[in-house]
């Protein structure tokens, strides 16, 4: 029996044929016009932010390319650390991952080829040396040809992505003397401006490097031979933003880009509940359905809303807040009249929701329900459902209650955990 193609697949097929940049409706067209396909935007647009989708990459408002086309023939700056030139490698925990590692293969599976003017100087793959290690990732293998060009710590190497399917990339060593300067931080400049206009449109007004190395390279050209720096050292130099490490369990932080005056802001009013001086939490233990080993208990005020509660099962599953998500109460996937949204979902998936004959269902919003209203019992179970592309289905336990919490603690907090949640992205 073949496989019949899906959405996905016939999108990377137009794209392949039509040689350039399609936007939604444009894709809509010739899914009818080539397959007799017939798509909604949601369902396309779901499609495309599925993070399963690597090969695509989105250029402009609604258009969309392949990723290999908008990279190859790209330049990234990569200024040395002493780390780095001591061990003879390139940290590649973030932006440089999503440069070597795009599709989120398997490190040792992923095999990379370094040349400098047509010679080969380095065959390798990445290295993940752990969660509670950092760098996590690195690419080694490169002592010899940092003594060869007598590259230090501050000194740059500029990485030309040749073919980014085929890990194929060009080094090109610039001494720090060499910097033009005035060139760079122009460049930098408009990269920062693009960065905030991207983090302020994100609820919490704070992103991943390596999400945002992937929307930045889909805004921004890089394909000059004398590109901007890197952007942890575009950010620590623009006093918009700050880097912010949160932990998210034992000896694992994540890293955060976040805009500074609007960050405040969102920390300001996420701290509002707390003016009740409330001491009754709610306690859940959420599990990943695919990953039952892997779960987090939770602590949550009561008048906390289920829109909190997602945030914080995101955070503590190293995840970002990048896609839509529901809860479905009566713990059934799909069950619309249990269903509460993301404050920011449309209503656009009545096509779909009408096939399982729940239709003229309106659906609830997360954020305009405190926890206290749902009227919880111990055991009682419901299910999460985050990014209806990639389908990351959290199994949610309701413990107990804890009427007496103590008034000292930020909450929501996670108070157990146990195994290392898997990569959303592979980052």
């Amino acid at each position: 029996m073949v496989r019949q193609k899906s959405l996905r697949e016939y999108i990377i097929e137009l794209l392949k044929m039509s040689n350039k940049a399609l936007t939604i409706d444009e894709i809509i067209c010739e899914l009818e016009r080539l397959y007799s396909i017939q798509k909604t935007k949601r369902q396309v647009r779901n499609a495309l932010y599925s993070s399963e989708y690597k090969e695509i990459i989105c250029v402009g408002k609604d258009t969309y390319d392949l990723l290999s086309r908008v990279v190859n023939g790209g330049y990234y700056r990569y200024t040395l650390n002493e780390g780095d030139v001591e061990k003879g490698m390139l940290s590649c925990d973030y932006e440089l991952n999503f440069l070597f590692n795009p599709y989120w293969m398997v490190e040792e599976e992923r095999e990379l080829t370094f040349i400098q003017k047509d010679k080969i100087i380095n065959k390798t793959n990445i290295k993940y040396l752990g969660p509670d290690v950092i760098p996590h990732r690195i690419v080694d293998g490169f002592k010899e040809w940092f003594v060869e060009e007598n590259l230090v710590s501050g000194d740059d190497v500029v990485i030309k992505i040749i073919d980014i399917d085929n890990g194929l990339y060009e080094l090109i060593p610039q001494k720090k003397t060499n910097r033009e300067e005035v060139i760079i931080q122009k460049k930098n400049k408009e990269v920062a401006d693009i960065i905030v206009g991207i983090i302020s449109r994100i609820y919490n007004k704070s992103i991943i490097p390596g999400i945002l190395i992937r929307k930045l390279f889909g805004l921004y050209s890089y394909k000059d031979p004398c590109p901007p720096d890197h952007i942890h050292k575009i950010v620590e130099k623009d006093n918009r933003f700050f880097i912010k490490e949160i932990p998210v369990w034992e000896n694992v932080k994540i890293v955060f880009i976040c805009l500074k005056d609007t960050y405040e802001t969102y920390e300001l009013n996420t701290e509002k509940v707390k003016n009740e001086n409330t001491t009754h939490t709610y306690i859940f233990r959420v599990k990943l359905k695919h990953y039952k080993s892997i779960w987090r208990e939770i602590e949550i005020e009561e008048t906390m809303t289920l829109d909190d509660l997602a945030n914080a099962i995101l955070d503590s599953f190293q995840f970002d807040h990048n896609h839509l998500y529901s809860f479905f109460l009566s713990n059934r996937l799909w069950d619309r009249r249990s269903e509460y949204t993301s404050p920011d979902a449309e209503d656009e998936f009545d096509d779909f929701l009408n096939a399982f004959e729940q239709p003229n269902v309106q659906r609830k919003k997360a954020d305009q329900v405190k926890l206290n209203k749902l009227l919880l019992k111990p055991k009682q179970k419901f299910l999460f459902l985050y990014d209806y592309g990639a389908r990351w289905q959290f199994e949610i336990e309701f413990l107990r209650e804890n009427k007496n919490a103590d008034q000292t603690v930020k909450y929501p907090r996670v108070i157990r955990c146990k195994g290392n949640p898997p990569s959303q992205y592979g980052l």
